[in-house]
Order: structure tokens, then C-alpha cells, then sequence
């Protein structure tokens, strides 16, 4: 998941700064010198994304807003970080859990009708000893999964011929195509 988060901030980073950039010439990377703040949305590609690794499960859940708060800094020396606000990841994190808390009480309540069942979702998993809530909880662990989604990350960036090639020290080397 790490991989993923971290392609989708680049990539959400390269496609704002080209849309905040004008001119050309070979002072680009003088143009992305410094730091930037932006919204990083999330909400299709987590929502793809769920349905992709399970169709039916992706029928009924359905994430309403995934956004962070990020700030990219690009320095003179060709390195780069990236910092997710701890308070964007908090509230992001709280946002997903009432979204799936919805979304797995309607998919359950789907299961028991299937298997010919009048029950609530609350009365199946009341049979297991164990709330909707803790489900979810046990399932996404908060502290874990903001580990593995790392709130900072640092490397290297060169700019040339048209692309930003991003060299992250734990996760490899990405490269974008852009124009300034």
C-alpha cells in the first residue's frame, strides 16, 4: 500500500505543479525549487481500487472523500521530501472508518439476505460476539496502517527532457513526463 500511496502522491504532485508553472526553458527545475502545498484527493483511485481486488465487495463499498494534506519540498541539491500533515492523516483515517462502517453494514445485510436470513447486520455479527465496529477496527488497524502509508518521504529528483524522475531511498525511482 505504501508503493501505491507514494505513486499517487507524485503523481497528484507532478499534475499540480503543472497546472501552478508557466514558461519553459532550462530553468525548470529553478521553477521547482521550493515548497508546495496541495489537497491530495484520493477518492477514485481508493475507490478502483477496492472494487478491483474484490468486484462484489467494491458493489457496496464505497469510500465518499479521501483526502491528505501534503507539502513537497524540492531543494537546490536535487533531493526532495514529502511530508503528510498528521492532522490531515487523523482525519482521513476517520472519514474511511465511518465510510466502511456504512458500507460493510449494508454488505453484510446483502450476505444474510443471500443465504436467506432476516437479520441485521448487528444481530449476525452479535452471533459472533463482536460489533460492526470492532470488525472494522480489527480489520484496519490505525496505527498500522498510517506506519505503512509513511508520512514522510525523501530522495532525489532530476528534471530533464521533459520528464521529473523522482528517486524515493526506500521505494525506487519513478519517472513523469511534464511540460513547464
Amino acid at each position: 500500500m505504501k508503493k501505491y500511496i507514494s505513486t499517487l502522491l507524485s503523481l497528484t504532485l507532478v499534475l499540480s505543479l503543472l497546472l501552478s508553472l508557466a514558461g519553459c526553458g532550462n530553468g525548470d527545475q529553478k521553477k521547482l525549487e521550493g515548497t508546495w502545498k496541495t489537497e491530495l484527493d484520493m477518492t477514485d483511485a481508493l475507490n478502483e481500487s477496492i472494487a478491483g481486488e474484490d468486484p462484489e465487495l467494491g458493489e457496496y463499498v464505497q469510500v465518499s472523500s479521501s483526502k491528505l494534506s501534503a507539502m513537497f519540498t524540492f531543494n537546490d541539491d536535487g533531493s526532495y521530501s514529502v511530508t503528510i500533515d498528521g492532522e490531515s492523516m487523523d482525519a482521513w483515517f476517520d472519514s474511511l472508518m465511518k465510510d466502511l462502517t456504512g458500507c460493510f453494514n449494508d454488505y453484510i445485510e446483502a450476505l444474510a439476505q443471500e443465504e436467506g436470513l432476516d437479520m441485521s447486520a448487528d444481530e449476525m455479527l452479535s452471533l459472533m460476539g463482536m460489533s460492526l465496529e470492532e470488525l472494522i477496527s480489527q480489520a484496519l488497524d490505525k496505527d498500522s496502517l498510517l506506519e505503512d502509508m509513511d508520512a514522510e518521504e525523501n530522495g532525489t529528483y532530476e528534471i530533464a527532457d521533459g520528464k521529473l524522475t523522482c528517486t524515493d531511498e526506500d521505494e525506487g525511482t519513478i519517472t513523469y513526463t511534464y511540460e513547464f
